[in-house]
């Protein structure tokens, strides 16, 4: 029986999915791993550990569901995004990666808007900056730790480090890089003007492959890591969220998903009667053919809210829609309020963490 591998390089956890060719599911495994805080605001991990728990989740599943090595047609990779591993010219890690959790680089967000503009970043990136994106951390390397740099030859998104270990080839694919901060989405290629604001060098990023494009074969030191055959072919894959997308079917521009809580919905303009709008899944499913008609709801919260603004001003009121600053990671003077995120530990994003690819509201298509 013929069946294919994919692994989720998450940022609690790694997991392993055998499926077959038809799409059954028939296995899957995990292994977890913790967040390292040197520093208040900071979030790092080892990637020597994601490579160590990826191939002991891959060993789990062939001895828990009896897969025969021999009969996997390929191996697929998604992970988590934005994060940034330096690796030495022997391509071993030489520091612990920065997560897209991490809240370090603030003010290099600042200095990178001043030198080039929100608009002209959005322009070529299609994102506004935030902390976490790799060419924020490394703009904040550059200033703080210029030596590492200095020792760095390679720089990698997560789930494609996780791709060097299986093939020992160097490749990243447009999906993931378009969260670095150093893509432009045109060109569909790195883009020497952020490159150059931040400080980085374009010798140290991976070429870029089609997200379904075979990026290398499994290397004999990595088939003994892992239990599986020497010569697999891996595919390049992609972000975690864009593979969720692809999963629940969002696939034209007329499909919205909203991702919350480890849960995904999908909404579609064609309505079929008889399902509710904003049905929720389970992780990583779809409600089977569901098509929901989100258009009505926003006409009634639209309505809604232009008539009870006006009540609300005449009584001095917030309008509808106007957030609290508490909500927004702010309190009072700019600083942390009271989000229910911080007492945890996370980031406080200010007033761009709604619009960080991944997190909130994503629009599916080109």
């Amino acid at each position: 029986m013929h069946w294919l591998l994919g692994l989720d390089l998450g940022t609690s956890s790694v997991k392993a999915l055998a499926v077959r060719e038809d799409g059954r599911v028939i296995g899957e495994a995990s292994q977890p791993y913790g967040i390292e805080r040197p520093q208040p605001n900071w979030a790092e991990q080892d990637p020597r550990v994601w490579w160590a728990q990826a191939c002991a989740a891959i060993r789990n599943l062939l001895s828990e569901h009896a897969l025969d090595p021999t009969d996997l047609v390929a191996i697929g990779l998604s992970g988590q995004m934005h994060g940034t591993v330096l690796l030495g010219a022997d391509r071993q890690p030489i520091h612990n990666a920065i997560i897209w959790a991490d809240g370090r680089s603030g003010a290099q967000v600042t200095a990178l808007e001043e030198k080039l503009s929100r608009r002209s970043i959005v322009n070529i990136t299609g994102n506004r900056p935030a902390v976490g994106f790799m060419a924020l951390s490394l703009a904040w390397l550059r200033e703080h730790e210029p030596e590492l740099l200095g020792c760095t030859a390679h720089v990698l998104l997560p789930k494609d480090y996780i791709g060097s270990c299986l093939t020992g080839e160097l490749a990243s694919e447009p999906s993931d890089a378009s969260a670095t901060l150093l893509f432009d989405l045109r060109q569909r290629n790195w883009s020497q003007t952020l490159i150059d604001a931040v400080g980085a060098q374009l010798r140290w990023l991976p070429r870029i492959a089609q997200s379904n494009e075979i990026v290398g074969q499994l290397t004999a030191a990595a088939a003994v890591a892992t239990g599986l055959s020497v010569g697999t072919p891996v595919i390049a894959g992609g972000g975690d969220t864009h593979c969720a997308a692809l999963s629940l079917g969002a696939v034209n521009p007329q499909c919205v998903v909203i991702a919350d809580d480890g849960f995904t919905r999908r909404f579609n303009p064609r309505h079929r009667p008889g399902h509710r709008a904003g049905e929720k899944s389970a992780p990583g499913m779809a409600p089977d053919g569901h098509r929901h008609d989100l258009r009505p709801s926003l006409r009634r919260v639209q309505r809604r809210g232009d008539g009870h603004d006006r009540r609300q001003r005449a009584r001095g009121a917030r309008p509808v829609g106007q957030k609290r600053r508490h909500r927004q990671g702010l309190g009072s003077g700019g600083q942390r309020g009271r989000h229910p995120a911080h007492a945890q530990g996370y980031p406080a994003f200010g007033h761009d963490h709604e619009s960080r690819p991944g997190r909130g509201l994503q629009r599916a298509g080109p």
